[in-house]
This record gives C-alpha cells, sequence and structure tokens, in this order.
C-alpha cells in the first residue's frame, strides 16, 4: 500500500468514527469513537477538519465563543471544568468568561468539534446520572429533599466529582497513548500543543481559568463514581466497528 493510499485509508476509519459518534445514544461509545478519530489523527498526521473533503490544508485556529448550555445562575464551575478537560485532552485552550454562561476555546477547528460534540455528550449524561444518584441518595437519607438547598448543592457536588474523574481519565487515556505511538506522532502532537500554546498566549495571555470548591461530600465522590464508568481508554465494542474500519 503506498502513502496516499494509507492516508486515504486513515482518513475513512477516522471518517467512520465520526459518524458512528454521532450516530449512538451511548455516552461510552461516543467517547470512545471520537477518541479512536483523534488517535487515528495523529497517527497518521491528518488534520480531522480536512477529512470531509479528503484534502490536505493549512493548520489554522480557530478561537471561539462556546455557550455551556446553560442561563447565568445556575452553577458553572463544573461545566468549565469539564470543558478545560476536554481542551487539554484535544490540544486546543480555554479560559471562562465572567459573569456569563460562556468560555472561550481556542483550537484548530476539527480539534473544537471533538471537544464540543463530548462535551454535549457527556453533560447528557451526567444530568441523567445527577438525578438517578440523587433519587438513591434520597433512599438512604428520606429527610434530603426537605433541607433548603440541599438538592442544589448535592447535584452540583456531584458533577465536580464526575468532572474530576473525567479530567483524570482522559488525562491517563492520553499519556497511555503517547507512551504507546510512533515518534512522529508523538512529535506531531508536541508540536501541535506548541503551535496551539503560543498562538493562544499571543491573543489571549490574560484570560485565566478558576479553581473548584465543594458543597457536599456525598454527592462529590458520587460524582467521581459515575465518571469512573465512562470508558475512554477500552476498545470499541466488535459490535460498534464501522464496517470494519475500526478494528483493522
Amino acid at each position: 500500500m503506498t502513502s496516499d493510499e494509507a492516508r486515504n485509508r486513515a482518513m475513512e476509519r477516522i471518517r467512520a468514527a465520526i459518524e458512528l459518534a454521532r450516530g449512538t445514544n451511548n455516552v461510552n461509545e461516543a467517547a470512545l469513537a471520537m477518541q479512536k478519530a483523534q488517535e487515528l489523527a495523529f497517527k497518521y498526521q491528518i488534520d480531522i477538519e480536512t477529512v470531509p473533503e479528503r484534502e490536505t490544508a493549512a493548520v489554522e485556529f480557530v478561537d471561539e465563543r462556546f455557550g455551556l448550555g446553560v442561563k447565568f445562575g445556575v452553577p458553572l464551575q463544573w461545566r468549565r471544568d469539564l470543558v478545560y478537560s476536554l481542551c487539554n485532552a484535544n490540544l486546543c485552550r480555554t479560559a471562562y468568561i465572567p459573569s456569563t454562561p460562556y468560555v472561550y476555546i481556542f483550537g484548530t477547528k476539527g480539534s473544537l468539534e471533538i471537544v464540543k460534540f463530548m462535551y454535549e455528550t457527556l453533560t447528557r449524561e451526567l444530568e441523567r446520572l445527577a438525578t438517578q444518584g440523587w433519587k438513591e441518595y434520597c433512599e438512604l437519607k428520606p429527610g434530603a429533599p426537605y433541607i433548603q438547598g440541599r438538592e442544589v448543592q448535592w447535584r452540583d457536588s456531584f458533577y465536580k466529582g464526575a468532572a474530576a474523574e473525567l479530567h483524570q481519565r482522559l488525562r491517563t487515556s492520553k499519556d497511555k497513548w503517547l507512551r504507546e505511538v510512533p515518534p512522529e506522532s508523538k512529535a506531531l502532537v508536541y508540536d501541535r500543543k506548541k503551535a496551539v500554546d503560543n498562538a493562544w498566549n499571543e491573543a489571549h495571555s490574560t484570560r485565566k481559568g478558576e479553581g473548584t470548591t465543594v458543597g457536599n461530600s456525598d454527592g462529590y465522590y458520587a460524582g467521581k463514581r459515575a465518571g469512573a464508568n465512562v470508558q475512554f481508554d477500552a476498545p470499541l465494542p466488535s459490535s460498534f466497528n464501522g464496517g470494519g474500519l475500526l478494528h483493522e
């Protein structure tokens, strides 16, 4: 197989992974497929944003104001933390916009698409798990629903715990992959990260992140357990194989 044929084959596999991720309601499978797309892109030195057109393009960075999907006034910190973790795993940068439900996200168009897709998928799943977890918590502590502010505090702590666990899992998965890839792929990752950091610092050196505070330890650790169940480093199931493309 020639280098052009290998590249075209890789682009087909990346496209298949993205289509599979967008076509499933299972958060684990969506996360795995999008991770597979990014790994293949780095392995074959392909920018994901060039895949639909099957052509190469110069790397350009996008600076985007991204909405967190809620109105200002609801707890935002865990959502900002989740965006940060996803950006860090996909060679992007982010900073929150004070007193608004928005953040800046910065990176290549393809990487930002992955960040946004995974954010939307994960927040839906965490909201479902928080509702389930609160119900179970109330069964153990029947008086909890009657304490003013307890549910809001518990849910916010749950989300922060889940976001913290997902951050660790994403970082571990990325580090594991970097140890296994060929030197040229690893060099591509480091070169891209350096380029993103330099471009970000040149444009937005004063933007900052924030720390995390927890209001309910029970909710926080329930969230960490929920976050541990999202699989970023398992093999894709055989039934989720993109016509065989993703299991070659």
